[in-house]
């Protein structure tokens, strides 16, 4: 691949990547806008016509069918509209940005592969990211090892 075609491919996924950080601003301050976990599963996710617990554990595959994961959260900002899907793959974590997903089936299709997953996804959340000491809910809390 040429490096103009690699750095456009990389540009690319970045913009695509949504990397949420947590403000430090308590409710009702001014600050950056707060992110979480969707909980409701009968929360309905427009552009995908489907509801938070139908989504839920899904398969993502690439446009070629090349499985990337499954979906391991709904991520929504402070206003409560969906932002990003978390998917996991091979044991990291990437939040994808909603606009990157659309359905077939019983399946989402997305532009981000297993590979992308892996070069950029979380393993670990970072230190600061849930005020409140508890990750077990959290965006960026690690799937469980099986």
């Amino acid at each position: 691949m040429t490096r103009a075609r690699t750095l456009s491919c990389a540009v690319s996924l970045v913009a695509a990547v949504l990397v949420l950080t947590v403000g430090t601003a308590e409710p009702g301050q001014a600050g950056s806008p707060q992110y979480r976990e969707a909980e409701d599963k009968g929360l309905m996710i427009e552009p995908l016509d489907l509801t938070v617990g139908q989504i839920d554990h899904m398969e993502v595959v690439t446009s070629t069918g090349e499985p990337v994961g499954r979906v391991d959260g709904v991520i929504m900002d402070s206003s409560g509209r969906i932002v990003a899907i978390r998917v996991e793959s091979g044991g990291k974590e990437a939040l994808i940005h909603l606009h990157e997903f659309r359905v077939d089936g019983s399946r989402l299709i997305s532009s981000i592969t297993g590979a992308d997953i892996q070069t950029l996804g979380a393993s670990d959340p970072p230190d600061d990211v849930d005020p409140d000491g508890d990750d077990s809910d959290h965006p960026f809390s690690p799937t469980p090892s099986m």
